[in-house]
Formats: C-alpha cells, sequence, structure tokens
C-alpha cells in the first residue's frame, strides 16, 4: 500500500471535488465515490481530534488520504475543538456526540465501526475516554502523542496505534523511548501486541506533520524542524492509519496481513532508533534530566548549534 507522490497532488484535487458537510461546527468528510462496501455492510468511521488550538479543517487532507488508502468506504470526522479550550471528560463526550449524528445524518450507520485519532495535548483526556467506554469504539490513533502512564499497551482494552515523529519537539522521543521499553517488557509474554498495538516513529518528521498550517506559537516554538516534507510524512501516517483499520477490522484480510508484517518492522525501527536513550536511561537515576539523555537526542536528531537548543 504505497502511496505515489502524483496521487499526493490528485488528493489536493481530492479535497475540492469531493464533497464534505459541515453540520454545526464539525466537518463530516463521506466516502470517497466508487469505494466499495465491506464484505459485511458494516460502515467504518474515523473521528479526528485535533491538537489544542489547532483549527479542524487543518486536518482534512489526512483525513482525504485515509479515506483514499483504506480499501473499502470510509466515513471521516473532523472535530471542532477550537471555541472549547481544553478538552475534557465533561466536553469531549459531547463533542463526540455532535459528531456522530452529523454523520448518521449524510448516511452512516449506527452501529459504525468507529476509530478515534488525537494529535497531540487531547491525547490523554481522549485516552481516558476511550478506557471509559471501549465497548463504544474499535480502536485508538494517537498523532504525536501516546498513552499516559496510568495506561500500558498491554492491559488498555482497545488496540491503539501511536504515531510520532522522531523530531517531535512536543513528544520528545525520550519519553517514547521510556515507553518503548516498557512495551518490550510486556512484548515478552504478548507477542501479539506489537501488531495488535503498533508503534511507529515518522523518519525525519515533527510534530506538526498531520496538519496543513501551522501550529499555535507556543507549541511551534517547542517543535523541531522537520527534515522531510510534510506531504511525504503524511502520507507515510495515512498509510498506516488505513492499514491499523484493515489490521483491527480483519477485512480486507490481504491487507491485514501486510499490516501485521508492517507493524512488526515499524517496532523493530523505533526500538533500534531508541535503544542509545533507553541504554542511557538505564545509567542515571534522574533518567529525562540527565545531559547524557539530551545529548543522546541531539545526536539522532542530527541538529546542530542553535537548533540543538529545542531539546533542552
Amino acid at each position: 500500500m504505497v502511496f505515489s507522490v502524483c496521487c499526493i497532488v490528485l488528493l489536493y484535487v481530492l479535497l475540492a471535488t469531493i464533497p464534505t458537510r459541515t453540520v454545526g461546527s464539525h466537518m463530516t468528510m463521506q466516502p470517497l465515490s466508487g469505494k466499495s462496501e465491506s464484505s459485511g455492510g458494516q460502515d467504518v468511521a474515523v473521528i479526528i481530534i485535533p491538537e489544542t488550538g489547532v483549527i479542524h479543517t487543518d486536518y482534512t487532507l489526512l483525513g482525504r488520504m485515509v479515506q483514499q488508502l483504506y480499501p473499502f468506504r470510509l466515513w471521516v470526522s473532523l472535530l471542532d475543538t477550537i471555541s472549547e479550550g481544553t478538552l475534557t471528560l465533561d466536553n469531549l463526550p459531547l463533542l463526540l456526540g455532535e459528531s456522530l449524528n452529523e454523520l448518521a445524518s449524510t448516511g452512516m450507520n449506527h452501529n459504525a465501526d468507529v476509530f478515534l485519532a488525537v494529535h497531540g495535548h487531547p491525547g490523554h483526556v481522549t485516552a481516558d475516554y476511550a478506557q471509559a467506554v471501549p465497548s463504544t469504539l474499535r480502536g485508538l490513533i494517537l498523532l504525536g502523542t501516546f498513552l499516559p502512564k496510568r495506561f500500558s499497551l498491554d492491559l488498555f482494552p482497545l488496540p491503539v496505534l501511536t504515531l510520532v515523529g522522531e523530531l517531535d519537539g512536543v513528544v520528545r522521543i525520550t519519553r517514547v523511548a521510556q515507553m518503548l521499553g516498557s512495551v518490550m517488557a510486556a512484548h515478552e509474554g504478548q507477542p501479539s501486541l506489537i501488531t495488535h498495538s503498533p508503534v511507529v516513529l515518522l523518519e525525519g518528521a515533527n510534530h506538526d506533520a498531520f496538519i496543513l498550517g501551522d501550529l499555535p506559537p507556543h507549541l511551534h516554538n517547542l517543535d523541531i524542524e522537520a527534515q522531510v516534507d510534510k506531504t511525504v510524512v503524511m502520507t507515510t501516517a495515512s498509510n498506516m492509519m488505513a492499514m491499523f483499520v484493515a489490521k483491527v477490522l480483519k477485512q480486507p484480510q490481504d491487507v491485514a496481513d501486510v499490516a501485521g508484517d508492517v507493524f512488526r518492522a515499524t517496532f523493530e525501527h523505533a526500538v533500534n532508533v531508541t535503544e542509545p536513550i533507553r541504554s542511557l536511561m538505564e545509567m542515571t537515576q534522574d533518567n529525562l534530566k540527565s545531559y547524557w539523555v539530551k545529548s543522546a537526542q541531539k545526536w539522532l536528531s542530527g541538529l546542530e548549534g542553535k537548533h540543538s537548543t529545542q531539546l533542552e
């Protein structure tokens, strides 16, 4: 499931030609024409929850790419959270309820398989919500964030896909290395964990890789300059999201099988990339503040001079 550069150009055309519907404030993106129903006729939806301070329409291209890459019909909703400020367990369920009602009003079945995809800071409250109502969801997709420490991937009640840029300055790779250490320990007793809840480090990508525009200034100042074009990273991310949905739903089966192989490879890559940091963590008690841990991330990122201060 490799997406060519020419298809990226075509997707920009799709943004203007494929129908979307904004009911209230959320944006509903209807399935692409020509896509067939799943073998069981079940509708599938991904609801994208933006990073704090990012307008929901900045995720339009990401949503379209996932729709293009997923073999069957896929509904996408972009949640408008900009007026809410901080998402909480009080307002998030209300917003998701509005989104689901709007999806249903445009033709999606009420019993659809629903995945939540969340970018950045709202990831923790979204994980809390998903953990509380797992029977209403099929999976959780974390973009530039990861499960809070109070949860573990092996015990979480839903499959989780974690996608983090190697140069994400908002979510540091040191934190990712710590999380991977826990996954490695759990993987020994649960070999299927790395394909059930895969971890993907996006090469050369930073925190704003999932959006069309820019991050708010307070986040932009923390982020690290990307080394790979944003559309290339977004293609990889949307490909992983589409394969994750197929893997969870086990259809199409051939795509689900390929996804298993891909996620085993991405886990191995993530382990290899973060090995120097994990080794240094074991050498210091105050591991996340260690000079040597910071030096390791600078070395891994390739940042030099004034840019290296973004990792401090």
